[in-house]
């Protein structure tokens, strides 16, 4: 199969889970796949080569008669930033493991795969939904979360969870996690005891967050 026509139906495989009700051509696919997926330069160009844009038509005036294309281009680029950020914290360590072969059309296809036809991601341990965490670490009007940290990379963003500690960041071998499950397993607990022993509390913790939620937002 012609590389870009699968980075194409990996592009339209993910928008159908994030963006179930909108609308995208081939062209647009195309754009995506080629732009935000294989990091072609020179964005203007590739919208002219495609009849996207035509004579002095812009960038930003293609983005503003069609929102769905921008959403969706920020959607990928916040992937990539995760990416690269992961990539770029693993190589100043002093032994660096694999961040999927630093191929960003790799950890795009995982970060396909691991996301549910709903579209909401969950942690692998504990199930909880990555809304949940988000609105359990959004700020409100007084500045104030139902969880916060001082550590920025204490967020509520699923993180990205090895399951074997000294394997290699790669799709066999990563999953989603809750930051709560991450960083309470670290690497001293296998998966199975994490789940056995630990899943349980952290569950009942998370329904309590549920209930501060909704307190905060009646």
């Amino acid at each position: 199969m012609d590389e870009l026509k699968k980075t194409k139906e990996l592009v339209e495989k993910y928008l159908k889970k994030k963006y179930p009700d909108a609308q995208f051509t081939d062209e647009d696919l195309e754009f995506l796949a080629r732009f935000s997926v294989k990091k072609e330069p020179k964005e203007r160009e590739i919208l002219k080569e495609l009849g996207l844009i035509s004579g002095k038509g812009t960038v930003q005036g293609y983005y503003a008669d069609h929102e769905s294309v921008k959403n969706a281009k920020d959607c990928i680029q916040a992937i990539y930033e995760r990416f690269n950020t992961k990539r770029n914290s693993q190589k100043e360590k002093e032994h660096p493991v694999d961040v999927f072969g630093d191929d960003f059309e790799a950890f795009f296809a995982w970060w396909c795969d691991k996301t549910p036809e709903d579209g909401i991601r969950k942690c692998c341990y504990c199930e909880v939904d990555e809304d949940t965490v988000r609105a359990a670490f959004a700020k409100d009007e007084k500045d104030k979360c139902v969880i916060s940290s001082k550590k920025r990379s204490f967020s509520g963003e699923l993180q990205i969870e090895r399951k074997d500690p000294d394997g290699d960041y790669c799709a066999d071998n990563c999953e989603f996690a809750c930051v709560i499950c991450n960083n309470a397993k670290s690497d001293m607990i296998s998966a199975e005891d994490f789940k056995k022993f630990f899943v349980p509390g952290i569950k009942e913790y998370w329904a309590h967050i549920e209930e501060e939620i909704k307190k905060k937002n009646p």
